[in-house]
């Protein structure tokens, strides 16, 4: 990745609005969209719908930015100004993302366990987990999915879901 693009903070709608012009021209021209492309893009978008809800839900500004994938993790950035007493700080999120294919076949918390939450990742205090369903759930598997990560006592985690 171009080390240019990842080094500034954009808007979120800015981050959505990139995304969905590369997926225009990549189908409007010779250049094709490649699985590490869409994988960055989705990465993406995910974080700044994550930022969206974080500004809406505590009413701070925020701004996303890409990690250059050769760093592994986080994909994405959130900047947001945090209260600190009399003062404000800029703090970072890190947001990792997840995607639960259509095609996937075991069940939701599984995966979750498996890719994420799983002894071989380490993350830091600061860094959110976020997973992109891409199939239809019920509420109730959406209850049974928390209530199993909740079970499986994954050490300094909160789990919620909406």
């Amino acid at each position: 990745m171009d080390p240019r693009v990842v080094q500034f903070w954009y808007s979120p709608g800015a981050i959505l609005e990139f995304a969905d012009l590369a997926v225009a021209y990549c189908t409007t021209s010779p250049v094709k969209s490649t699985s590490a492309l869409e994988k960055v893009l989705g990465e993406g978008r995910a974080g700044a719908f994550m930022a969206m809800s974080l500004a809406k839900l505590s009413g701070v500004e925020v701004w996303v930015r890409l990690v250059d994938p050769a760093r592994q993790a986080p994909d994405v950035e959130i900047m947001y100004l945090d209260q600190h007493g009399k003062h404000q700080a800029q703090d970072i999120l890190g947001v990792e993302v997840a995607t639960y294919r259509a095609l996937e076949t075991g069940a939701l918390a599984d995966f979750i366990l498996r890719t994420k939450l799983n002894r071989e990742h380490a993350y830091g205090e600061h860094t959110a987990i976020v997973i992109y369903v891409q199939k239809a759930i019920s509420g109730k598997d959406a209850e049974e999915t928390h209530r199993q990560i909740l079970d499986a006592e994954v050490p300094s985690s909160s789990c919620w879901a909406r």
